[in-house]
């Protein structure tokens, strides 16, 4: 007992920071968890208790949906924890997202539809907001601290790590419960930042893990795997192996989200895990839980259990261990006979949340996806998911040795149905107790891997020196390419024309292919989002395509026909064709156009510039849109997730902007010559950075919401990426020698 309310009714799992315990409140009659802090903190630091309590309290206030809720905390006065500092949280009975994945007939981790994002990311981004706000960093945000009740409500837990914001940025040990001179967390999912002890923390650290937990569900895999030095080099050197390359079939904007998420800086990733979420979600199609059911996680092997509402009260077997187990009348968990009977002791016999069975078939089969089919994608890596496996397996054999006992003895009354039943039990008993002749070899096991993982913990403790001076060189690099004066550009052969505050309207001419160029003139700008933007002149003028190319502008060119048969069309835009595909395309619409007469030797097809697509989108105006602030506007101008009917539609279908662009708010996204950067270059003609992993796309999408189809909006995406929602228009100049 703890404080003579919380009745301990086993150990859900041990931790650097202590136990957690599934235990029974007398009082209100619930299941809920305990958690105590190891007495080897106690020991080593008088002050641990107080802070303990300091920070409980401050999560305690935070009361969202979406945030386990704490039920009590205190000092328990006697017994087995006398002087131990403890806090109750409500008891979530379907288990964590780790126990929700997909996994192939091995039990290895597999890809999850896209869709299922939509089940738990919006909730708990919300919840780490929430959290931020009060100014908390929960710092070790991963798929075993996502958890969930029967009805695919998702909570945010486990604070045991989280951190003050208000003492980040401190070098006093005993400011916060794990101190500063540490990094603490799971190394596949910290931040580049949290392996630099100096550096301050704040919620863009959660944002990063957050970013690795979707980009794991995804793919099956985490972005980086192995020893834990290798991984916080990986983490904080390594761009992440590009969603689009492993999965080439995910929208471009999804990919681009997460790869945002991950942005080395923080500086580069989104303001809040709301609008990380959202970009994420932006096409995506919600999935809906099944209607009826309740998923719940077996006490026994943490199996999660697919139940009809009908089975509270009722008793039945876990298809995979075969262990008795008993449905609560409210849904609220599932219990082993014996923790029932313990309940049932201390709650004056009348243990009302549990009935007897009254069928067996009552207990649905193996969990499932609901309406999914995911590709098999790879094999999640994690230490300390070893170490519960092992420690899980050694006591679930034992548990299921006698249940296994007891049914074989009751086989042996007789009958072909019994002997049927005692063949079976025979046969599971010889497995069981030929695993469990391994037992001594496993926890061979278990130690040599904890004599690894110490020596991986002082290898890391010598990393975090190094990671600070790559963070503080990371920043005087990014401070330096802000501060740097914009690099004058070659005198070009045509002439400039004047920078009016208002370029004037765009004059039209056709190519040899039909497609219409508009005449784009020189000017000035503000490029990028209000309060971020950067001044901008484009010396020269330049020519750009009144729509997206089209097919059949592609197949004139190419003579290929890359996008599905089912969506050709030759005024359609030309679609799943990646970086290098557009800019051949270019290169051969030149030599096709030189060769014929029609273009000078001095000129070239090209990619536009990100500055040049802006400028040109914004035709002058400085509003979210090139018609002015109003979205309700919007479908006059583009085609997005409000009118499209999720569809790709031909160009020019909608009005054009100022300059007599079409398509520049809508339709497909558009890929751009740059490199993409977390941070906008002005100065004169920018090109963006010289080098990078991801290429930028601009403008909205048949799929997007409005927000998504601003003039600033920009991102990046794999220069390999093919989709059937991504194309380009051209830009035409004279060569710069």
């Amino acid at each position: 007992m703890i404080a003579s309310r919380f009745r301990i009714v086993s150990t859900l799992g041990e931790g650097g920071m202590g136990t957690a315990y599934r235990a029974w409140d007398i009082q209100q009659r619930v299941p809920v968890v305990v958690k105590v802090p190891k007495r080897s903190l106690l020991l080593e630091d008088p002050q641990f208790a107080k802070r303990f309590a300091r920070e409980i309290r401050t999560m305690a206030a935070v009361h969202h949906p979406h945030v386990v809720p704490i039920v009590d905390w205190g000092e328990d006065a006697g017994g087995e924890f006398s002087g131990v500092p403890y806090v109750v949280m409500r008891f979530l009975p379907g288990g964590s997202l780790t126990d929700r994945r997909q996994r192939d007939a091995e039990g290895n981790p597999r890809a999850n539809h896209p869709s299922t994002l939509s089940l738990w990311l919006p909730g708990i981004a919300s919840a780490l907001d929430a959290v931020h706000s009060v100014g908390i960093v929960h710092r070790d945000v991963k798929p075993d601290n996502i958890f969930f009740d029967g009805f695919w409500q998702s909570f945010l837990g486990d604070f045991g790590i989280a951190k003050r914001l208000q003492d980040a940025a401190s070098t006093v040990r005993d400011e916060t419960l794990s101190g500063t001179n540490m990094s603490i967390g799971t190394p596949p999912y910290m931040s580049p930042e949290q392996f630099s002890p100096k550096h301050a923390l704040d919620g863009r650290s959660d944002q990063y893990a957050l970013a690795v937990t979707v980009y794991e569900m995804l793919c099956g895999t985490r972005p980086f795997t192995g020893e834990t030095t290798h991984i916080a080099v990986e983490h904080l050197t390594h761009a992440p192996p590009p969603l689009g390359s492993r999965l080439p079939n995910l929208s471009p904007s999804l990919c681009a989200a997460v790869h945002r998420g991950l942005a080395k800086h923080p500086s580069e990733r989104f303001s809040s895990c709301s609008e990380f979420a959202a970009a994420v979600l932006a096409h995506v199609t919600p999935m809906e839980p099944e209607a009826n059911i309740t998923w719940l996680l077996c006490p026994a092997c943490s199996n999660i259990l697919k139940l009809p509402l009908t089975a509270g009260g009722r008793s039945g077997k876990c298809p995979r261990c075969q262990t008795v187990m008993n449905v609560a009348k409210d849904l609220g968990a599932l219990w082993l006979p014996s923790e029932e009977e313990g309940i049932a002791a201390v709650a004056g016999g009348d243990p009302k949340p549990i009935l007897p069975f009254t069928a067996v078939s009552s207990v649905g089969q193996g969990w499932r996806w609901p309406r999914v089919d995911p590709t098999v994608l790879g094999v999640a890596w994690a230490a300390s998911a070893v170490t519960l496996l092992v420690v899980g397996y050694l006591l679930g054999s034992e548990l299921n040795t006698g249940s296994l006992k007891k049914q074989l003895a009751l086989a042996q009354q007789g009958g072909q149905q019994e002997k049927a039943a005692r063949e079976q039990a025979e046969s599971e008993l010889k497995k069981l107790v030929a695993q469990q002749t391994q037992s001594a070899s496993e926890r061979q096991k278990l130690e040599d891997e904890n004599e690894r993982l110490t020596a991986e913990l002082a290898m890391a403790q010598e990393l975090q020196e190094k990671a600070t001076v790559a963070m503080e060189e990371m920043e005087q690099k990014l401070a330096m390419r802000a501060a740097a004066p914009p690099v004058a550009p070659p005198a070009a052969p045509l002439p400039a024309a004047p920078l009016p505050a208002v370029p004037i309207p765009a004059e039209t001419q056709p190519n040899g292919i039909g497609m219409e160029m508009k005449l784009i003139p020189a000017g000035k700008f503000q490029m990028g989002e209000v309060g971020s933007a950067v001044a901008v002149t484009l010396t020269r003028p330049f020519w750009l395509g009144k729509t997206e190319v089209t097919q059949g502008q592609w197949e004139q060119v190419m003579g290929t026909k890359p996008w599905p048969a089912g969506q050709a069309d030759a005024n359609l835009p030309a679609t799943n064709v990646n970086w290098t595909d557009v800019t051949d395309f270019c290169k051969k619409l030149t030599q096709r156009e030189r060769g014929n007469g029609e273009l000078a030797a001095n000129e070239e097809y090209r990619l536009p510039t990100e500055a040049e697509w802006e400028y040109a989108c914004r035709a002058g105006t400085t509003t979210k849109y090139s018609f002015g602030d109003d979205e309700s506007k919007l479908g006059d101008f583009a085609w997005f997730s409000g009118n499209s009917g999720n569809a790709v539609h031909k160009v020019g279908t909608k009005q054009a902007n100022p300059w007599g662009l079409d398509d520049m708010h809508g339709n497909i996204l558009e890929w751009c010559s740059d490199w993409y950067g977390g941070k906008l270059a002005g100065g004169a003609d920018p090109a963006g950075p010289v080098g990078g992993s991801n290429r930028v796309f601009r403008g909205g999408g048949w799929w997007f919401n409005p927000v998504y189809c601003r003039s600033a909006y920009r991102n990046g995406i794999d220069p390999s990426t093919r989709s059937g929602d991504l194309g380009f228009r051209v830009a035409r100049s004279q060569s710069v020698q």
